[in-house]
């Protein structure tokens, strides 16, 4: 799992400039950054197991696939066909790095993510 941050800054960075490219506002400061990111830091995390911080991350990821593909949808509705294929790989990425983090939990990719139908 090497490289998570590296790649988190990497995607960052490459839909900032899609999003400059396609004429589209993008946060500015690291207040509006973190805003929009709905992240949230919580010190007491570092005393939390690995296993845990493991699947805190998978569920991340799985959050963040929300807003990636309502945005592919969105750039779709609006012929955006080069932000939507960037989205497109980054939601591949993400479900990569899902299936790999997932697996270092003995879990399928999508074990503990979807709900289950009660019928």
């Amino acid at each position: 799992m090497a490289g998570l941050l590296q790649q988190a800054y990497r995607q960052k960075d490459e839909l900032g400039t899609v999003l400059i490219d396609e004429d589209l506002l993008t946060p500015t400061t690291q207040k509006e950054f973190a805003e929009y990111a709905m992240l949230q830091e919580k010190g007491q995390n570092k005393y939390q197991t690995a296993e845990w911080l493991i699947n805190e991350l998978v569920h991340d990821y799985d959050t963040s696939n929300l807003f990636v593909t309502r945005a592919i949808k969105l750039a779709e509705k609006e012929d955006r066909p080069v932000l939507a294929q960037h989205l497109i790989t980054l939601l591949g990425e993400n479900n990569h790095q899902i299936a790999s983090l997932q697996a270092l939990l003995g879990r399928t990719p999508r074990e503990g993510l979807d709900e289950e139908d009660d019928d």
